[in-house]
């Protein structure tokens, strides 16, 4: 008898995915393993084989620990030395669900961590004969100085960043690290290009999955007065300052539809929300779309974001896409015309399960794994140029990490077949 393979999913469970991804690894026939670093974020939901924090102190002093309630600076300073002073325990405890691991999985999955600070596990887990594919999937390798250049030479905002701690040196070097290994080690990568300018690796681009079964359909649209829903959770990175705006300004002219603002809710009570929505807008910088856009597309909801599809090629299935492109300049536009054109709110509406179904659902991402897994031949969706044709080194003090990540993957087998044919990497012009 054949046996069963096994999959392991963690540690960062960004977006609520893991119980997706276990379902329907469970309904491809496989077995899974989960662990997440910490407990849940009250927005977050999912259940796992094991949260570390849980298992190196006791359970209310981490909730306590990675609690939202608490963002003072009493807080933080506690916070920060009793990590200290757990930190040994939770690296013995994290080689000990290595092992484990690697004895028990087949497959490993990671999204955003992995065992290893520095990410040198892929490299054992690899040794061991394992297979490895990393999904990258926002900050964890988007770098601002690379999205400000791509985004600004083709004429597009660059995406605003919260404060200078975002900018510091040390959070390229995490990056890099957590770039060069994947791409050094995982036989593949999942990543969109909005967050790749730092990136070599051809890779899959990923779609922002959702478990379209788990969410009932509402295509209906109000003939008058729509509901136009927006969910300020990232202000400055979705752009919230222009949507209200423009909401603003519509109801100054007295056009009729309701606005409403999400913040703050779990996951579920904001399915039921987007539900009821007819117009959800989710961003206006990073070209794609996120969560929000993915499950209120599976509600059967118009959907707006920034999608630049003219310009910004990501992958050719979004060719069907019923997103509506918006931009900072077009939302009050755009926005008021498909308020007052029921037609075309319906007519959009009717397309929004449908893409969801065929292209978001996690049931084929997690199939695309598999067959990944089983090394069907699947070409890559995008292969990144930016870096090695385009970009500039922002210091000298970034120029020699960038020069090191380089050296690190320059030897692979992807990177020569990759390569641009006009300019390999040069890391000698500088930003001033």
């Amino acid at each position: 008898m054949q046996k069963t393979k096994k999959v392991f999913i963690g540690l960062n469970n960004v977006a609520s995915v893991f119980d997706e991804l276990r379902k329907y690894f469970k309904f491809f026939g496989w077995e899974t393993y989960t662990v997440v670093e910490q407990p849940n974020h009250p927005i977050i939901r999912g259940s796992y084989d094991e949260i570390v924090a849980y298992s190196i102190m006791p359970k209310k002093l981490a909730n306590y620990l990675y609690s939202p309630k608490y963002k003072n600076i009493v807080h933080r300073a506690v916070k920060r030395l009793i990590l200290i002073i757990f930190n040994p325990l939770k690296c013995l405890r994290k080689r000990y669900l290595l092992k484990k691991a690697i004895k028990e999985c087949d497959f490993f999955v990671f999204i955003w961590t992995s065992f290893d600070n520095k990410f040198r596990d892929y490299k054992k887990i690899r040794k061991a004969g394992k297979k490895i594919a990393v999904i990258f999937c926002g900050s964890d390798v988007r770098w601002y100085w690379g999205a400000k250049q791509e985004f600004e030479a083709l004429n597009m905002t660059a995406i605003p960043y919260k404060s200078k701690h975002d900018l510091r040196l040390k959070n390229l070097k995490i990056r890099l690290n957590r770039i060069k290994e994947a791409e050094k080690y995982a036989n593949f990568i999942f990543n969109k290009r909005e967050q790749a300018q730092i990136c070599s690796r051809p890779f899959y681009h990923y779609p922002m999955i959702v478990d379209v079964e788990g969410i009932k359909e509402n295509r209906s649209q109000r003939k008058n007065n729509p509901v136009v829903l927006h969910a300020p959770s990232n202000k400055s990175f979705k752009g919230s300052k222009y949507i209200l705006e423009a909401i603003e300004k519509l109801k100054s002219e007295e056009i009729e539809f309701t606005p409403k603002l999400l913040h703050g809710v779990k996951n579920e009570k904001a399915i039921e929300e987007y539900r009821k929505a007819d117009i959800i807008i989710d961003q206006l910088f990073a070209p794609g779309a996120g969560k929000l856009a993915s499950e209120a597309l599976a509600s059967g909801a118009v959907v707006l974001s920034f999608m630049n599809y003219d310009n910004y090629y990501q992958a050719d299935y979004f060719k069907e896409c019923p997103i509506v492109d918006i931009s900072k300049e077009t939302i009050y536009k755009t926005l008021k015309s498909l308020i007052l054109d029921y037609r075309k709110r319906v007519e959009l509406a009717e397309k929004s399960r449908e893409y969801a179904e065929k292209h978001l659902h996690t049931k084929n991402f997690v199939k695309k794994l598999i067959d990944l897994y089983e090394e069907k031949e699947i070409e890559e969706d995008y292969k990144p140029t930016f870096f090695r044709d385009s970009f500039t080194p922002e210091s000298k003090e970034a120029e020699k990490l960038y020069s090191q990540y380089i050296d690190y993957i320059k030897d692979c087998d992807w990177y020569n077949r990759s390569a641009s044919r006009s300019k390999i990497y040069n890391a000698k012009k500088i930003i001033n």
